[in-house]
């Protein structure tokens, strides 16, 4: 590998099937925005990353989509913290949590 100033290049070799399924399916990560984030900003990062500019989920299938282990409670403000970090870095347009966590399940919607 080779790492520069602000750029990096890796040289990896896959299988044929493996190289297959990348051609399809992709992610592009920006990795500016993700050294600012808690390991829990980067595990949503990388997911939101993989998802359409205007999306939408309930947030209990987004934390365990991520594997979050703490209480629900704690996945909330981590959740809140994160999106506010993100939208501060130029990531993201829009966000909000709708919903009282009660009748109305929370649900992030979000616009990059």
């Amino acid at each position: 590998w080779d790492v520069y100033e602000k750029e990096a290049v890796l040289l990896i070799q896959f299988s044929p099937l493996m190289a297959a399924w990348f051609e399809r399916g992709y992610t592009f990560v920006d990795w500016a925005v993700r050294r600012e984030l808690t390991d829990t900003g980067k595990a949503l990062h990388r997911f939101l990353c993989s998802q359409p500019k205007r999306y939408t989920i309930q947030a209990i299938k987004l934390m365990q989509t991520i594997g979050y282990q703490r209480t629900y409670k704690h996945f909330m403000n981590d959740l809140r913290n994160t999106m506010r970090k993100m939208e501060t870095l130029g990531w993201l347009d829009h966000w909000e949590i709708s919903g009282t966590g009660r009748k109305q399940p929370h649900k992030l919607t979000l616009i990059r």
